[in-house]
């Protein structure tokens, strides 16, 4: 009994308890709690309906009302908004909480209802098929006057569906027939309004109970059947001496019932007095998954809980009054589905039921998964690593107990050798009895017994009320643990140690009421107890051993190896379904995840399902790592976080919507769920599969690896990228494990296709194929020539070669080897490969075995022999494309194939090629030379004709590339006389001058063409001022000074005017339009960005302007039928379509940042302006005053227009750096500006030292 204060809203007197301060000793019919108003409702046998505050203790009662006949039953609807009342004069009254009446009816009547079915006639009774006995039985009757039982206390019972839409009134109805007036029990259905919807089919003895299933499909009662032991008038017939539950639905047809002989006391009892026991109550837990039934038994009464799945009904506990042999009420919670409250004429008894999955904790190799379901008195086994056995069948059921009760909990061993059962032995005082079976299941696949049970211990342990077991092994005897209580309510543990059949009691250790034993599948771990509050302790000692937040009922303790020692991991699921772990020593836990419904470990993963319906496969080794102690104390929120990035990457998996976990057999890679239908689906998870076949690579067991892959369809590559080093090592085992020639095939092929490192591939291929040579060339040829083909890169003609060697000693097989490298290569290619090997016989035994038509190969193949073998390889690499090898065929066959030869070479452009093979033919380098030249590749085109000793050709090809210093060169040493080199030269200088190369034209100008004055005003007009003065000073030529140098470096001054005058005008417009957006920024963000207003979501109106992209879809390259469309333009649309991209859309961010970028540009822009006019303003400082003033007038522009620049750049960058200066857009683009805010504000531009600046002018 624990000592949680909480409100029950209803207490039903079932066994009408006179009240005796009471006028004409009343009965108590209902005392409810109505939330609303707080007021407590005492209804009366008497007719008299009282109230009382209930936050009032010193408060009178006030009768609010009475019926004059008085009362017989009285029912609160589930939600506290209505009352149904029925009257001994047989009325049945509605009322609401502040008891006006809605609706008054009769209550027995002969109406059916609304929902009366309409017969049609089909199906009689008359026209139905019948067997032997023919249409005789369909006129035969057996008469069944349906009757009460002697059970029946003949009052009326209320009950309301979960949903308030429906209740149901159950009546003893009085009529009269042959034998004279009688009684037989009637259940009608009413709706909401108090409407008759139906009236259930007459049931010959129907009993008084009456419980409707709150999710509304059942409603239960009690039906006895006639025997000659109790043989009564109305009993059922057909099924004598049986006390069934029935289950009828709202349209009044029975829908099912299960045997209730459990009900009974015992077989012998019930049979020597039939009456020994009646049925008093039953009620269903608020989720409708608890059935509690209240049977009275002589002597003592009792409570059992049944539950249902895959239509089998279980019974699961037996509750007994303890200190008074009968109960007094019965109520569930009404809110919490597993609290049941029963009263005692001596105490009120409080419990809280959690399922709870009796299985093996053990890990490979002894996980045979072993799983015990309590039903009734039997423990129904099955082993699920050796066979899948649906409940409510199983593999194996031992009677636990003497009698028909149920254990109060079992347990089963790690190796799942043993299985305990406790029992509850209802004596004076009470005590309990163990029970311990070795159970000797077989381990091995095949026929026989699954196992073969035998008792070896009973033992009784006085004044002990035993609530939990456990059970673990050592190395010579088996430890049992059971948690329960004193007769004084002072919790205990006491622990017992087995040896073959002797049991004795290791240790007792006192502990607080209402904790739980939490389970290890390890004896090094000792015996660890969980307090009420979730804290974990040292049975023996009650030493800390870690902690939880909260109590959680499902906890296990498992140990992990880490950084090279052991280390306890404790794992908690609260019934808040949040699942916690923790380590040994740590004071605080870590959630994993908080909406978990059941969870196992499984090897060295913790399995976990969700209510989103996944399944987790968390490592270990993760949580552990996550939990380590950094110092004194674990940093929990430190730890979370880890996790939960650690859990994004953890394998999940999709399962059926309300699974649980039954059972994990790591060894057998599977996992064993339950639907809520109560039926069993094993799968077999990826990681477990993956930890399985790691293990067995380990071991060097290829074979079991190999198997595994195949059946969980894993890739086969994980057989050699877990060790490649290792599998190589031992490649002698892997033929030997993986004998099979179609296994071996499929291996290579799907590692050949991997990822893996082509040389890696290569080598494997050559390893196995060496070791199957070695075993058994003959048996293993398509393996061989699998590895041939498959490795990287595939070695064809090698795969063809053994073929004709082969075929040479063992011909019987090399038509089927034929056949089979053609369903592994294309049958073209190989007739390619074998043609390429210059060998006809393979290419005939290739070509036979293909689907070619002969008469398209023969001829070819005939014309190929008919040429000589120069010429005959030449025409087969032609044939294949292979053409700079059909080329090397040609220069074999001598000089008679060399003018083939030169148009092959012209034909396939094979001109490097040649020049390899013809090295001393200068004709060959001049062809070269007009095809490079033709390709106006100038250059290459000049070296090619240089080395044919063209050199006219090559001048000409110098010219055309503007390659002047070796065209000088070749013309000065062929002595070209010196005209022509002249006129060579101002046709030289003009070309270089109009690509402004200013320097290389003045040079050819003064060199070749003689001419100072050119030269001059070419070094002039590319701002080489200081090579002009130089040059003309050299010369004597200073009347050029004032002619071409002093206007020429006004000229250069007009034109870095002109360059400034443009940068100016693009900067003054874009910084205008730059303050335009900003203010289109702050005004509408979501406009700016290329966001839609996501309230418009719905609206399927179709504007007549494009989306605007968001930020997000600027930044992410994704294919899309806009992007495919793209790779159809040519390339100048192309060009056109990334400039019109880059300018970016008009108002919005990308033309912002377009502005922003191309600033970046005028900066480079200025920096190579301001480096010009750094050769220019010495010289303009110098010449003359005009000059002088020019250049000071030009310096103050440009570092005017600088400071101008740099001003703007500094207003518009420190804005877009600065979040508070600026709207933010709207929050549906917050993250998303976020993470691509680099990319939205371009780099600053950045601005030389003023280095090039005359210092006399400043």
């Amino acid at each position: 009994m624990t000592e949680r204060q909480e409100e029950f809203a209803t207490y039903t007197s079932i066994e009408l308890v006179p009240v005796t301060y009471l006028s004409d000793a009343p009965f108590v019919l209902s005392f409810h709690l109505l939330p609303e108003s707080r007021n407590l409702v005492l209804i009366l046998a008497n007719g008299e309906i009282v109230l009382h505050p209930a936050d009032e203790s010193n408060s009178s009662w006030d009768v609010v009302g009475a019926f004059e006949g008085g009362l017989e039953a009285a029912r609160w609807s589930p939600d506290d908004s209505l009352v149904i009342l029925a009257t001994a004069d047989g009325k049945l009254v509605q009322m609401t909480t502040d008891f006006e009446a809605l609706h008054e009816k009769t209550l027995r009547t002969i109406e059916f209802g609304e929902d009366a079915q309409v017969n049609v006639n089909w199906g009689s009774k008359a026209t139905q098929f019948h067997g032997s006995l023919g249409k005789v039985a369909a006129t035969s009757t057996i008469t069944q006057i349906p009757g009460c039982s002697p059970d029946d206390d003949n009052r009326v019972r209320i009950s309301w569906r979960g949903d308030a839409a429906y209740f149901a009134v159950s009546t003893s109805d009085k009529y009269e027939d042959a034998d004279g007036p009688t009684a037989r029990r009637v259940i009608r259905v009413y709706d909401r309004d108090a409407t008759l919807q139906s009236t259930l089919e007459p049931t010959p003895g129907l009993e008084h109970c009456l419980a409707w299933r709150p999710s509304g499909n059942f409603i239960a009662t009690a039906q006895r059947f006639f025997s000659p032991e109790s043989g009564f008038p109305g009993g059922g017939l057909g099924r004598h001496g049986r006390h069934d539950i029935v289950f009828f639905e709202r349209n009044g047809l029975r829908r099912l019932e299960f045997d209730g002989q459990w009900i009974k006391q015992d077989e012998v009892g019930a049979k020597e007095d039939p009456w020994s026991y009646k049925i008093k109550d039953m009620s269903w837990s608020c989720d409708s998954e608890i059935l509690a039934v209240w049977v009275s038994r002589k002597g003592i009464d009792v409570v059992q809980l049944w539950t249902t799945g895959n239509w089998h009904w279980y019974l699961k506990l037996e509750l007994h009054p303890l200190g008074s042999p009968r109960f007094l009420s019965m109520a569930w919670h009404p809110e919490h589905p597993r609290t049941l409250v029963l009263t005692s004429e001596a105490s009120i008894f409080e419990y809280t039921f959690e399922y709870d999955t009796v299985t093996s904790l053990g890990g490979p190799p002894n996980d045979l998964g072993m799983v015990a379901v309590i039903d009734k008195g039997a423990a129904l086994i099955t082993p699920f690593r050796m066979q899948n056995v649906p409940p409510p069948a199983a593999a194996y059921t031992l009677q636990v107990g003497e009698r028909l009760s149920p254990p109060i909990h079992m347990a089963i061993s790690p190796s799942s050798e043993s299985l305990v059962a406790i029992h509850l032995n209802i004596s004076s005082p009470p005590s309990a009895t163990l029970r311990l079976w070795q159970l000797n299941p077989r381990r091995t696949p095949g026929r026989g017994k699954i196992m073969t049970p035998q008792q070896i211990v009973s033992q009784t342990i006085d004044s002990f009320i035993p609530f939990q077991v456990t059970l673990t092994e050592s190395t010579d005897a088996c430890l049992v643990s059971i948690l329960g209580q004193e007769l004084d309510g002072q919790g205990s543990i006491k622990v017992f140690r087995v040896l073959k059949e002797m049991c004795t009691e290791e240790f007792s250790a006192s502990c607080p009421a209402n904790g739980r034993l939490v389970p290890s599948g390890d004896p090094e771990c000792g015996l660890i107890w969980q307090s009420r509050e979730g804290t974990l302790f040292h049975a023996q000692s009650m030493e800390p051993f870690s902690s939880f937040p909260e109590f959680c009922f499902y906890s296990q303790i498992v140990f992990i190896v880490h950084d090279g020692k052991r280390t306890a991991l404790a794992i908690g699921l609260s019934t808040r379904s949040r699942l916690y772990v923790t380590l040994s020593g740590n004071k605080s836990a870590v959630v994993v995840n908080p909406a978990v419904t059941s969870f196992v470990v499984a090897g060295s993963f913790l399995i976990y399902l969700t209510t989103a319906h996944e399944s987790t496969y968390a490592p270990l080794t993760d949580l552990v790592s996550s939990l380590a102690i950094h110092g004194e104390e674990n940093d929990s929120q430190t730890s979370a976080t880890k996790i939960a990035s650690l859990s994004s990457v953890w394998e999940k998996r999709r399962v059926e919507r309300g699974s649980r976990i039954v059972t994990a057999v790591p060894s057998a890679m599977n996992v064993v769920l339950q639907m809520p239908r109560g039926n069993l689906e094993t799968i077999n998870p990826r990681p477990l599969a993956l930890e399985v076949i790691r293990s067995d690579i380990a071991r060097l067991e290829y074979g079991k690896a190999f198997s595994a892959c195949r059946k969980h369809r894993i890739d086969l590559n994980i057989l050699v990228e877990e060790a490649p080093s290792v599998f190589l090592d031992n490649i002698a085992e892997f033929p030997k494990q993986v004998s099979d020639v179609d296994d071996l095939n499929l291996f290579l092929t799907v590692f050949g296709r991997s990822k893996a490192e082509p040389e890696l591939v290569t080598k494997v291929c050559a390893a196995i194929r060496q070791e199957l040579e070695k075993t058994d060339p003959i048996k293993y040829i398509n393996t061989v020539l699998t590895s041939y083909v498959v490795q990287s890169p595939p070695d064809y003609e090698e795969a063809l070669s053994h073929l004709h060697r082969l075929q040479e000693q063992e011909s019987s097989i090399v038509e089927d080897a034929v056949r089979y490298v053609i369903f592994l290569v294309d049958a073209d290619k190989l007739f390619d490969v074998a043609l390429g090997m210059y060998d006809f016989t393979l290419v005939l035994l290739i070509a036979q075995h293909s689907q070619r038509d002969p008469r398209e190969y023969l001829p070819f193949l005939r014309e190929l022999k008919a040429l000589d073998a120069h010429y005959q390889k030449f025409k087969i690499d032609d044939y294949l494309k292979r053409y700079p090898k059909a080329l090397a065929s040609l220069f074999a066959g001598g000089s008679p194939r060399f003018a083939e030869a030169l148009r092959y070479v012209e034909m396939h452009q094979l001109y490097k090629e040649a020049l390899v093979l013809w090295q001393d033919e200068q004709s060959e380098y001049e062809s070269y030379g007009d095809w490079m030249f033709d390709r106006r590749e100038f250059s290459d085109a000049a070296l090619a004709y240089q080395s044919a000793n063209r050199i006219a050709k090559s001048m000409l090809a110098y010219e055309k590339s503007h390659s002047w210093r070796p065209l000088f060169y070749l013309a000065t040493e062929t002595g070209l006389p010196k005209d022509k080199i002249i006129e060579m030269a101002y046709r030289v200088a003009e070309e270089l001058c109009t690509r402004k190369r200013w320097t290389d034209a003045a040079a050819v100008y003064n060199d070749y063409a003689c001419d100072i004055e050119e030269a001059i005003r070419a070094f002039a007009n590319g701002n080489e001022l200081a090579e002009a003065l130089r040059l003309a000073s050299k010369h004597q030529k200073q009347e050029l000074v004032g002619t071409i140098i002093h206007p020429g470096a006004l000229d250069l001054s007009s034109q870095i005017y002109d360059d400034l005058e443009e940068m100016e005008e693009q900067l003054k417009k874009q910084y205008s339009r730059l303050q335009e957006l900003r203010l289109a920024k702050s005004e509408n963000p979501d406009a700016f960005f290329g966001v839609e207003d996501l309230s418009l979501h719905n609206v399927d109106v179709k504007t007549d302007v494009s989306t605007p992209f968001t930020t997000f879809t600027r930044y992410t390259k994704a294919p899309t039928s806009a992007s495919r469309s793209v790779s159809g333009r040519t390339s100048r649309s192309k060009r056109k379509l990334d400039m019109k991209n880059a300018a970016g859309r008009r108002g919005t961010a990308e033309e912002e940042t377009y502005i922003m970028t191309s600033w970046g540009k005028l900066a480079c822009r200025l920096e190579a302006l301001q480096s010009e006019a750094g050769k220019l303003l010495p010289h303009l400082y110098l010449f003359s005053k005009e000059h002088k003033d020019e250049g000071e007038r030009l310096q103050k522009t440009i570092l005017q227009f600088q400071s101008e620049f740099e001003r703007m750049v500094n207003d518009i960058w420190s804005e877009s750096a600065s979040p508070n200066n600026e709207e933010e857009p709207s929050s549906s683009i917050k993250p998303i500006q976020g993470d691509v805010s680099g990319k939205l504000v371009p780099s600053k531009p950045s601005f030389a030292a003023q280095n090039w600046t005359v210092r006399l002018w400043i």
